[in-house]
C-alpha cells in the first residue's frame, strides 16, 4: 500500500481493508510504501500481517465502534438484502461493505477522518510495523524464508 505523501490514505479506509484481509487471512502481509522527501515514491517503510494492524487500528475508540456496529449488524442479519446478494464475490464482502458504510457515514460524511501520514503510520503501527524487508515468494522452511 502507496500511503504516497500522506493524502492517499484515510484511516477508516485501511480500517476496512484490513478487517477484510484478516478476516479472509489474504493476503497474509500489508506492506507500506510512501513518499519521503528526497528519496522520492515508493520508499519502503515496514509490513505487517493485517489482523495485527486491525488490532491496532481498533485501539482507537471510535474505529472500534464503528468497527463492532458493522459486525453487529452483520450477525444480525438473517438474510441479506438482495442488493447485497447479487453474485457471490460481492456477497462474500458483506461484513467490509457494512463497516464502509459505517465508518462512511460516521468518518467521511462528517469530516472526521484521519490521514494515514508517515508520521501516523509509524506511531498507529510501530508495536506490530516490521521494518526488515521480506521475501513474500520465498517457499516457507527454506532457506529463502
Amino acid at each position: 500500500m502507496d500511503i504516497e505523501d500522506g493524502t492517499a490514505w484515510w484511516e477508516s479506509r485501511l480500517l476496512v481493508l484490513c478487517a477484510g484481509a484478516a478476516r479472509l487471512q489474504r493476503p497474509k502481509a500489508i506492506v507500506f510504501l510512501a513518499t519521503m522527501g528526497d528519496s522520492g515514491p515508493g520508499v519502503y517503510r515496514g509490513w505487517a500481517p493485517p489482523a495485527d494492524l486491525l488490532g491496532q487500528l481498533l485501539a482507537r475508540p471510535d474505529l472500534a465502534s464503528a468497527y463492532h456496529r458493522a459486525m453487529l449488524k452483520y450477525r444480525q442479519a438473517q438474510e441479506p438484502p438482495a442488493s447485497l446478494r447479487t453474485d457471490h464475490e460481492r456477497y462474500s464482502f458483506i461484513p467490509e461493505r457494512l463497516l464502509a458504510a459505517e465508518v462512511g457515514q460516521e468518518f467521511e460524511v462528517h469530516g472526521n477522518q484521519r490521514l494515514v501520514t508517515v508520521a501516523r503510520l509509524d506511531e498507529l503501527f510501530e508495536p506490530v510495523l516490521r521494518r526488515a524487508a521480506a521475501d513474500v515468494d520465498a517457499t516457507p522452511g527454506t532457506s529463502e524464508s
